[in-house]
């Protein structure tokens, strides 16, 4: 028993020291990362246990909903998919994406893609980030001790819009505006030529006949 326990120990110190010197980080890679509204961003999620060994865990992803719409997400099979679970989405939220293997996973692995579109209300900039969760997934383990990973967000650069863009834009706005009092004023003096007979106060029509009393004098 004691032997059984010290080859446990031993095993448990060398996966820890294996996991303390090797690269386990957890990114989001984007090729686009200045963009405009309206754009749809490609975000790919990393796994990078190179050298090193985990069972499993799971992580959240967080963003402003202001700025990006959330569209579509794509998960990849990454360990036994018997004890992975995709996330479950909400307003700003991906929760508990998580992935595991009782034979340990090691080495690089894409997890998934995640779209977005660039909502008005993005601002100068804004970050996709990638986050530990509270949730199902649980903490990363190597079955022994909980495995730190670096967390790696990505993020996105609105494009600066010409000042020009935005003259073109109030001088379009000023068009339409005009256009239409122009055409609700057309629509009010038609309405009233066409009820011009019934209409006239009778003070007008007063000075019309003292014109016309004129006219003939003259």
């Amino acid at each position: 028993m004691k032997s059984a326990t010290r080859a446990l120990v031993a095993i448990a110190l060398a996966l820890s020291a294996l996991n303390a010197s090797a690269t386990t980080s957890l990114y989001l890679l984007s090729q686009q990362t200045s963009v405009r509204p309206g754009d749809v961003v490609e975000i790919a999620v990393w796994l990078d246990f190179t050298d090193s060994f985990v069972l499993g865990g799971g992580f959240d992803v967080t963003w402003d909903s202001r700025a990006l719409q959330f569209e579509a997400i794509e998960t990849l099979v990454v360990g036994d998919p018997q004890f992975g679970r995709d996330p479950d989405v909400f307003d700003g939220l991906l929760e508990s994406w998580a992935v595991a293997d009782f034979s340990g996973i090691t080495g690089v692995h894409q997890l998934g893609t995640i779209w977005f579109t660039v909502m008005l209300g993005m601002g100068p900039s804004t970050i996709v980030a990638p986050t530990d969760t509270n949730g199902i997934g649980g903490p990363w383990t190597d079955g022994f001790w909980e495995v730190q990973v670096d967390y790696q967000g990505t993020l996105l650069t609105q494009v600066p819009v010409p000042a020009a863009f935005w003259l073109l834009l109030g001088a379009l706005g000023v068009t339409r505006w005009r256009a239409t009092r122009a055409q609700e004023l057309d629509r009010r003096v038609g309405s009233r030529h066409a009820h011009r007979d019934f209409v006239i106060p009778h003070r007008t029509r007063q000075r019309q006949t003292a014109e016309l009393g004129i006219a003939q004098a003259r």
